[in-house]
């Protein structure tokens, strides 16, 4: 083989390896089902409060739907997950 072959495979591996470490970091199920939880009940009160509708714009973070939130947790790390949530606090509070 030559040393091209041989770096790419070793690159691939390396690359392998960094993805599977991300995963084995993402965030339990019952952290994301309370993440969700959560992330429902900040729709609901921006939804409820005429100064925090404009907040429901971004799609992303502001949705009704619990599989929604919890699917993207499942993704994530709990540190970025808590991240989330504390956006989303800090602008209720913001706005209300």
């Amino acid at each position: 083989m030559s040393k091209q072959v041989i770096s790419a495979i070793v690159c691939s591996l390396a690359l392998g390896g960094a993805t599977l470490g991300v995963s084995a970091q993402a965030a339990d199920r019952g952290f994301c089902q309370g993440y969700a939880r959560a992330a429902v009940v900040q729709f609901r009160a921006a939804a409820h409060n005429d100064r925090c509708r404009g907040l429901l714009r971004d799609d992303a973070a502001w949705s009704p739907d619990f599989r929604h939130h919890f699917d993207w947790c499942l993704t994530v790390d709990r540190r970025e997950a808590n991240g989330q949530r504390q956006s989303r606090k800090d602008a209720l509070d913001h706005c209300a």
